[in-house]
């Protein structure tokens, strides 16, 4: 919601870092590793939401679940 009105003033990779902040215990530990392995590895930095909600779902959602629902 916050994103919607405020659509034309926040750049896409501040989302990205607004979402991370919101990221608590596990999440929080499972992302900053994430950051600096892509790092260590050379990868470009997760810039944008698409990117980031995929990661976070192959990591946090069980195998199975795209074929329960």
């Amino acid at each position: 919601m916050i994103f919607e009105y405020k659509k034309k003033n926040i750049f896409e990779y501040m989302r990205v870092k607004s979402i991370a902040i919101r990221f608590k215990g596990r999440a929080s530990a499972w992302w900053e590793q994430l950051k600096k392995t892509r790092e260590r590895h050379g990868k470009a930095r997760i810039n944008y939401r698409d990117k980031m909600k995929n990661k976070t779902r192959e990591h946090f959602l069980p195998f199975s679940y795209s074929q329960t629902l």
